[in-house]
């Protein structure tokens, strides 16, 4: 099984299949509700409406980088072990 990942830079590379998901937090650690989050110019994580690891309940986690901005992808299988995309 292989997972591809691409990180875009520009708004303009997603369609109309990516879906948003916030990366803020509500106070009791559940993801803050798309309703709350479209439009508050924080930063997302846009994921393809089919994606395959939706169905495995798979967990895509991002890893800052906060003197270079840049974003490592990180996933995980649904029992919290980090899965290696090279295995």
């Amino acid at each position: 099984m292989a997972f591809k990942f691409d990180l875009i830079k520009d708004l303009n590379e997603l369609s109309v299949d990516d879906e948003g998901v916030s990366l803020e937090v509500l106070p009791d650690g559940t993801p803050k509700p798309p309703s709350e989050s479209w439009n508050d110019n924080l930063p997302k994580l846009y994921i393809h409406h089919g994606a395959f690891m939706k169905v495995l309940g798979g967990t895509l986690d991002v890893e800052l980088n906060a003197e270079t901005g840049e974003l490592k992808p990180k996933l995980f299988d649904r029992e919290g072990h980090e899965m290696d995309p090279n295995a």
